[in-house]
């Protein structure tokens, strides 16, 4: 039994192709189907498998068999698809970084992240959380003007982070 799953074990009994994100079992074992793509859904949305009685997240495992190493921090889908485990579509993140993509709220009403309606002042509101606290950026009488600024904003503080829906 493997009591630290290494890249070298790892590629030993697992297949991950990069282009599709999917992973096939290599090793025959009781339960394994040979042929079918590995992952059961989680409660959360993301893709894990279980390794000698240890529960890995399939885009955690990525990291691991491209890398040789676990992802220090979070990983981020850049598309916000949590069963999408192409490479390109995963990278390294902070728990901040990975925030600052996730995608828009349910309530939102304005269809862009950070803008809202202001009944008290009358306005569209821009503001964003930015490292750790909400940071107002303007009062707008035009959605347009509150969108443009919201934008601005993010592309300036959260980088290829950003995201706006």
């Amino acid at each position: 039994m493997i009591d630290t799953l290494t890249q070298n074990n790892l590629k030993e009994i697992i297949l991950y192709e990069p282009l599709t994100g999917l992973f096939y079992w290599k090793v025959w074992k009781s339960g394994r189907r040979m042929h079918i793509p590995i992952g059961t859904k989680t409660g959360s949305g993301y893709l894990v498998t279980t390794i000698n009685y240890k529960q890995y997240s399939l885009h955690r495992l990525a990291f691991l068999y491209m890398e040789g190493a676990f992802p220090p921090e979070q990983v981020d889908h850049i598309d916000n698809n949590k069963l999408n485990n192409c490479w390109d579509n995963l990278r390294h993140a902070n728990m901040y970084q990975n925030a600052q993509n996730k995608p828009i709220g349910l309530s939102n009403t304005s269809g862009v992240k950070g803008v809202c309606w202001d009944k008290h002042n009358n306005r569209w509101k821009a503001s964003i959380d930015y490292n750790g606290k909400v940071k107002h950026v303007g009062l707008f009488k035009d959605k347009k003007d509150a969108i443009d600024a919201i934008i601005e904003f993010r592309n300036k503080k959260h980088l290829e982070f950003a995201n706006y829906n």
